[in-house]
């Protein structure tokens, strides 16, 4: 939060601000780099990087690590700003529950970006654990494909917690999805029987 000094100096708001913004900007950097330094130890200690689980966890985890630092940076500087008694800034205060808003939709992707990423890093890793000549139908063509409807699944379900966290009902909405979805299922049942 701002010190009670500013008095009415917009500037000196301004100057906290972008030191806070600053601060966990280099917080970030530090972050992404010890994840880096962390992978190429593992790398280095591993005869087979591509089979390990801890490799591709870290590696999932390094830019959702750095963007949610950078994100609460950003909310902390606004924050400072819209609480300050500065009477040139009053119309940040006024910009409160649309930044809330932003912050939430923001905090949803990044999470749900980040479990997507897990995913699909302990999915790759699961099917690189396979040897290559016991390859089957289900490690070539199925976990692509499950692997890209598991990341069109976790964002929907972020997007309708956004939703409902921003204060919006989504019980309509869910029963049009459904009501949909069987739609499409009856009109695809052969495509999809043929498929399989």
């Amino acid at each position: 939060m701002p010190p009670e000094s500013f008095g009415d100096s917009a500037l000196t708001a301004l100057a906290f601000a972008l030191g806070v913004v600053a601060a966990f900007a280099v917080l970030a950097l530090l972050v992404n780099f010890a994840f880096g330094q962390a992978l190429k130890l593992l790398v280095k200690l591993h005869e087979s990087p591509l089979r390990s689980v801890e490799i591709r966890i870290i590696g999932a985890l390094r830019v959702p690590a750095s963007l949610i630092i950078v994100l609460y940076g950003l909310r902390l500087s606004l924050t400072s700003l819209s609480q300050s008694s500065v009477e040139s800034l009053n119309f940040i205060s006024g910009l409160g529950q649309v930044g809330h808003n932003v912050w939430l939709i923001a905090v949803v992707g990044i999470v749900c970006y980040t479990i997507s990423r897990l995913i699909m890093a302990l999915m790759r890793w699961y099917s690189a654990r396979a040897p290559q000549d016991t390859r089957t139908a289900l490690n070539t063509v199925i976990w692509p494909i499950l692997i890209r409807i598991t990341s069109i699944v976790i964002f929907t379900l972020g997007a309708l917690v956004a939703l409902e966290l921003m204060g919006i009902p989504i019980t309509p909405l869910l029963a049009g999805i459904g009501i949909g979805g069987l739609a499409v299922a009856l009109a695809l049942s052969p495509t999809i029987s043929s498929f399989i």
